[in-house]
């Protein structure tokens, strides 16, 4: 084996981390924390856990309500899309 892929080799072996300090993504993670929508789902489960509402029904409507959301968003884009397509023409 020639040295420089040898010395290469012995660099990249010295830079690996040792696992001794956390690692870069999980420090995004934690800075971007949780959406709207997810805290609005938590304060939902929460209110049914306290009133003695059945969870799965309310992680259904939570379910529901995100599929409402995305219809709405999808509608929004087609008629951009429809709109911007007719400008075009």
């Amino acid at each position: 084996m020639p040295r420089a892929v040898f010395r290469g080799r012995i660099r990249k072996r010295k830079s690996k981390p040792n696992g001794n300090f956390k690692r870069r993504g999980t420090l995004k993670r934690e800075k971007r924390g949780k959406t709207q929508e997810q805290l609005d789902a938590e304060i939902m489960l929460y209110q049914a856990e306290k009133e003695g509402r059945d969870k799965e029904e309310v992680k259904l409507e939570i379910e529901k309500m995100k599929r409402e959301r995305e219809k709405a968003k999808l509608d929004e884009e087609m008629d951009e899309y429809f709109k911007k397509r007719e400008t075009d023409v």
